[in-house]
């Protein structure tokens, strides 16, 4: 009852603030990485645009789940939950980015979707880029406890973690940032360096990257930047506790998470040291 009389009030007290100081200047797009904390900056980053108008017709929020379903109906075949970063998929959310941008009056838009070179070169200069990273091996762990605990069934796994581990949509999640900083292309277009670099590089071209573990520094680079403080809350906590989780995980499965974490460890490693100068 409080968390729900907290969201209430803070909605409301958001709304108001926005009808008499005006809603937040400049556009955002922020890429959502999955269990970095992104559904707390996420909401976030939304109080800064809402108004009265409950419609929210400004605001953009694209949706995993259905993406999902209209790219499986777009090649007429199935598509599991393990499949959601296929490039079918992540080439329609790249598609209905760039439309959200070509809109008229959108000033915030979300989801996960993966970075667009197409979208940031013909709209750099109407909408801000922003992600939250966290170090990869505590994400691929979160994801995993997550996916499998979750009371819906988008992305659910029913796998323990050793078996996971050696799934290919285990596999897949050490390379998280990769898929999602990198931008979308068919398989085969980049090799794996390849891929990592351009992950590297498009980090460049983002008006601001936080991490999650440093919450602090990335509301007073937000408020520098922007001229606006957030207000941030938890949401989507873990179905599973800390103490749970590190009960499951030995040191032998935390050893094989690293491994399979090396590409993201990789490229947040480099970014995490520029974002302490």
């Amino acid at each position: 009852m409080n968390d729900l009389f907290n969201s209430i009030f803070l909605e409301v007290s958001a709304r108001t603030s926005n009808l008499f100081q005006g809603s937040l200047k400049e556009n955002i797009v922020f890429i959502h990485i999955p269990k970095c904390g992104g559904s707390s900056i996420s909401k976030a980053l939304k109080s800064c645009y809402a108004t009265w108008d409950i419609r929210d017709r400004n605001l953009c929020h694209l949706d995993a789940a259905a993406s999902l379903k209209a790219a499986q109906k777009l090649i007429d075949r199935d598509l599991s939950s393990s499949r959601v970063d296929d490039p079918v998929v992540l080439k329609l959310r790249e598609n209905l980015l760039v439309y959200f941008m070509c809109r008229e009056n959108v000033n915030y838009i979300t989801g996960h979707l993966v970075f667009s070179s197409v979208a940031h070169r013909h709209f750099k200069e109407n909408y801000a880029f922003i992600t939250i990273l966290r170090d990869p091996v505590k994400r691929w762990i979160s994801e995993y406890f997550y996916n499998r605990y979750k009371s819906h069934e988008h992305c659910k796994i029913d796998m323990e973690i050793e078996e996971y581990l050696d799934s290919e949509f285990g596999q897949a999640q050490g390379h998280k940032y990769v898929t999602f900083l990198g931008g979308n292309h068919e398989i085969g277009d980049y090799s794996p360096e390849q891929a990592v670099n351009q992950a590297k590089e498009n980090l460049h071209k983002f008006a601001l990257i936080g991490f999650l573990e440093y919450p602090e520094k990335f509301l007073k680079q937000f408020e520098d930047r922007f001229g606006r403080k957030l207000r941030i809350r938890s949401l989507n906590r873990n179905p599973k506790s800390k103490k749970h989780q590190s009960s499951v995980i030995t040191e032998k499965i935390l050893e094989k998470i690293q491994r399979i974490c090396q590409p993201d460890l990789e490229i947040s490693f480099g970014f995490f040291l520029k974002f302490f100068q």
